[in-house]
């Protein structure tokens, strides 16, 4: 491991979720007296952030480059193997998000729902022309978190903790709890099923040795949540330009 290797595992999976979690009683109030964002406002935010995600990403393949190691042990070139587990855990995956999905949209929790999504998630699109400019955030997010919290995050800790089970589940463990408590912005709820689902797909990564099947997830999850929005939170959509 290199000086760079520590600093960006101290920085993903500690610090930034430090920050994310630290107590800010302000935020939330802030958050609701707020006016909704403007068109160009999103737009500029989703641009933006593809564009720090893709650079995160590649700052990350650098420094396992920099390490002299190859590209396919951090998964990113290599073909997934074990495909009947990775499938299986895949239909786990979609199976665990598809429930709570559902449970959020089914009729009496709706109106519930939407008030939630309303104050804790107000970055989501609610026209179609939201979603088109934040598509690129979903790809590239999916993209680049996977690389950093999946590839190289579990990787880092195993040289440490060990190729043991227990030892691979610390490393699964702490990825997933850092990359939910990331997701806190979107709501307590919304951390815990994220650190859920980056579980399963942390273990998928494990078991097929690639990053192919959880960038596949990833991808397929941020494009149903951006769809959802314009029908989600319909009855808060703002006038857009077209």
């Amino acid at each position: 491991m290199t000086l760079l290797d520590h600093v960006l595992a101290f920085v993903f999976g500690l610090l930034l979720p430090t920050l994310q979690a630290w107590p800010r009683p302000s935020d939330q109030e802030a958050a609701e007296q707020a006016e909704p964002q403007t068109f160009e406002e999103k737009r500029q935010a989703y641009w933006g952030t593809a564009v720090v995600h893709a650079v995160i990403g590649g700052l990350t393949l650098l420094a396992w480059r920099a390490g002299d190691r190859s590209l396919n042990d951090l998964g990113v070139t290599a073909a997934p193997t074990h495909l009947a587990i990775g499938f299986a855990l895949t239909v786990l995956c979609f199976l665990f998000y598809g429930a709570d999905t559902w449970e959020k949209l089914r009729p009496s929790r709706l109106p519930e729902s939407r008030e939630r999504w309303r104050k804790e998630a107000p970055h989501m699109p609610r026209t179609w022309a939201e979603v088109a400019h934040a598509v690129p955030v979903g790809l590239a997010g999916a993209v680049c978190e996977e690389i950093v919290f999946r590839g190289f995050l579990i990787s880092y800790v195993v040289t440490f903790a060990g190729t043991s089970s227990l030892g691979i589940a610390v490393a699964i463990g702490l990825s997933a709890i850092a990359f939910g408590v990331l997701h806190l912005n979107q709501g307590a709820r919304a951390a815990v099923l994220v650190s859920a689902l980056a579980a399963i797909v942390g273990l998928i990564f494990i078991v097929t040795g690639s990053l192919w099947i959880p960038i596949a997830i990833h991808m397929l999850v941020n494009l149903v949540g951006l769809s959802l929005g314009p029908w989600f939170m319909r009855d808060y959509s703002m006038h857009a330009a077209q």
